[in-house]
Formats: C-alpha cells, sequence, structure tokens
C-alpha cells in the first residue's frame, strides 16, 4: 500500500519566538556545517579574526556570535583529550589490582596473561558452574550460549541458558538465566 500527503496549509508568514526565549526576536539555529568551519578556522587564528572573515563572507551564514565558535571549539578539544586520555589508560595498574584478588576473591577462577594481548579473567562461583552443568547436561539440556544482548560492561563476555528448574509466570517457559 502506498500512501500520498499534501500538506494544503499555509506557511506562516511570521515565526514563532521560542517557548522559553526572553527576547523578542525568533530564534533560527545556525547550521552545524558553518559552526563546525568556524570552529576548524579558530584553531589557527583568533576567533574574533574568523567571526570578521565569516560575517564578510555572507552574513547569512556566520555564527551569531563568537561565543558559538568558542563553544564548539571547546568541545572538539575536550573530545579529543577523552580520546587521548582512553588511549593513555595504565593498564598495568588494573592487572596488579586483578592479580592481587586472585587468591582473596573466590570467584576469580583464573587469570590469562598473553603477550600483546588484553588479560583474561574467568570469573564464577562454584554454585553458578554446578547450576549450568546441571541444566545443560543430558539431552533435554539448556544449550549454553554467549549472549550479546547482556551489555555488562566493554570486556564482559556472558554466558546464558534456559534455567530448567524454574518456570517463568508470564511465559510458561524456562527463564533465560546467566551462565559462569
Amino acid at each position: 500500500m502506498l500512501a500520498i500527503v499534501e500538506y494544503c496549509g499555509t506557511m506562516p508568514t511570521k515565526l514563532k519566538k521560542h517557548g522559553n526565549s526572553k527576547k523578542s526576536e525568533t530564534y533560527i539555529r545556525t547550521d552545524t556545517k558553518v559552526i563546525q568551519r568556524a570552529a576548524e578556522m579558530a584553531e589557527h587564528e583568533k576567533v574574533s579574526n574568523v567571526m570578521t572573515k565569516l560575517m564578510e563572507d555572507n552574513s547569512f551564514t556566520a555564527p551569531k556570535s563568537t561565543r558559538q565558535i568558542n563553544d564548539k571549539r571547546f568541545r572538539n578539544r575536550k573530545r579529543k583529550r577523552e580520546e587521548n586520555m582512553n588511549s593513555r589508560i595504565n593498564i598495568s595498574d588494573d592487572v596488579v589490582s586483578v592479580l592481587s584478588e586472585l587468591h582473596s576473591n573466590p570467584v576469580i577462577q583464573e587469570i590469562i596473561l598473553t603477550k600483546h594481548k588484553k588479560p583474561v579473567v574467568i570469573v564464577y562461583s562454584n554454585q553458578q558452574m554446578d547450576d549450568t552443568i546441571r541444566n545443560c547436561e543430558g539431552d533435554d539440556g539448556s544449550v549454553l550460549g554467549v549472549d550479546r544482548t547482556f551489555n555488562l560492561g566493554n570486556y564482559v563476555t556472558v554466558f546464558s541458558y534456559k534455567n530448567g528448574c524454574l518456570i517463568s509466570n508470564r511465559t510458561k517457559d524456562f527463564p533465560v538465566m546467566f551462565g559462569p
């Protein structure tokens, strides 16, 4: 089925001001390309010079104020700083922290350190492993799956299975449980 709709109304001749605005003039958003271009220019020149150049080129496509340029430049620099911080995180502190937990934390079963790879930490309790084996073994056992819909973190892989000892009131089926 295809539907074609035609708008037969009239375009308002005067734009309304923004609902929370304290000024009487209407609000027209500056194009993001204009702001981005101005921020890129401001990386190499003073903001006031950039504003003057853009106003000379075409005042209709220039930013409304130098504050827009400064704000965009600030956000760009902040994003770059955050990206650099993420690339410079000292992983050795995290590794030492996890290694110190190996003998004292009962759920950390194994830590695998391989050259040029991120550390692997195998985490499960004995009760979780017993439940998983009981529900997945045999001909009627559940499938043990890697379920990426359980997003618990950047470096967490979660296994799941259907627990045959329980029945969901809503679906009348075995519920999906987190595995070890």
